[in-house]
């Protein structure tokens, strides 16, 4: 089995149903998370994130509970634009 994640990615929950055992898994769907480790098991691949366990215990969660992140930057976007802009042949005015 394969995992696409990585420590210390950021992840957003997906399917905060109850667990093999009937139980709360303590997720939140929408919620993001930190991955603070990967544990490999038969059949599945589990994650350990951050602010999803009890006191006394951390638990690993299946990986497919779970999506990366995409972080996209504001400025990396605006650069893309002001490009787009040059190629018209204007100057892009930028507030000072």
């Amino acid at each position: 089995m394969t995992c696409n994640f990585r420590v210390g990615q950021k992840v957003v929950c997906v399917d905060d149903g109850i667990d093999y055992l009937g139980k709360s898994t303590n997720l939140s769907v929408g919620s993001v998370y930190t991955v603070e480790a990967i544990v490999p098991a038969p059949m599945v691949v589990g994650l350990v994130v951050s602010g999803a366990y009890s006191w006394h215990h951390t638990k690993a969660y299946r990986s497919d509970r779970f999506r990366p992140v995409v972080e996209r930057g504001t400025e990396k976007g605006m650069s893309i634009l002001r490009n787009l802009l040059n190629k018209t042949g204007k100057p892009v005015e930028v507030d000072a």
